[in-house]
């Protein structure tokens, strides 16, 4: 039993967890959350890719086990408290290199602003692999990443509460924060079915089965960035 467990026996990433356990409510650091807003500048671009990954490479100039981003969905706060939410996409129906994936990434992304990811390493890692790849758009990826901030910093001492069982992962996050949204309703619902649905939509033929499929792997990339919205603004909410 967590009860049962003293302060002197756990790291101290897990002494968070455990406080909010025995406090039976939300562990909240005003200060580290004020923090995290203030590095924020709007107009506000919440990012996410899906990326393919063979260890066989599936095109010439890949690495074994590389992740190619084929999709990607962006939500867009204008400006500050403004009720107004954009939303752009784009995914890829054919076995390629991404470089139509980051013209569209440089039309729908202004030259100011931050971005938001979850757990940006990833996308910063698929923004430095895709500016090897294209040195002419390494300038664009290296400043997109220069101006990314990572929501999931907040959960990581923040806002800690024991109903997301110990993770960081938005989809343990996002029904405790925002119970009207989860991923339950979605037939493509993590990043491990997004890539096995890519492979399947290069293989199928046109038709009704293939358009469904293509609108369910765009579900999915939506709701993801979706989630950071609405867990954005409840966060703000507290300060």
């Amino acid at each position: 039993n967590l009860d049962d467990i003293d302060e002197s026996e756990v790291t101290e990433n897990q002494l968070s967890v455990l406080r909010a356990a025995k406090n039976n409510s939300p562990l909240i650091n005003i200060e580290l959350i004020k923090n995290f807003y203030e590095q924020v500048k709007y107009p506000l671009y919440f990012l996410d890719y899906e990326t393919s990954s063979s260890a066989i490479p599936f095109l010439k100039g890949l690495k074994p086990h590389a992740h190619v981003p084929f999709q990607f969905s962006l939500h867009v706060i204008p400006k500050e408290d403004s009720n107004q939410l954009e939303h752009f996409e784009y995914i890829t129906e054919q076995n390629e290199l991404p470089i139509k994936l980051i013209e569209k990434l440089e039309e729908y992304i202004g030259s100011t602003g931050s971005l938001v990811a979850w757990h940006k390493s990833f996308e910063n890692s698929r923004n430095k692999e895709m500016g090897i790849l294209y040195p002419q758009k390494d300038g664009f990826l290296t400043d997109i990443s220069d101006r990314m901030i990572d929501l999931e910093d907040i959960f990581k001492g923040g806002y800690v509460d024991i109903n997301f069982n110990g993770s960081t992962s938005i989809k343990n996050i996002l029904p405790i924060l925002v119970p009207g949204l989860s991923y339950d309703n979605l037939e493509v619902s993590s990043g491990t079915d997004a890539m096995v649905a890519f492979s399947r939509l290069l293989e199928m033929p046109e038709g009704t089965e293939r358009r469904k499929l293509r609108k369910d792997m765009l579900d999915y990339c939506e709701r993801d960035t979706l989630a950071m919205v609405e867990i954005f603004r409840k966060i703000k909410n507290l300060i």
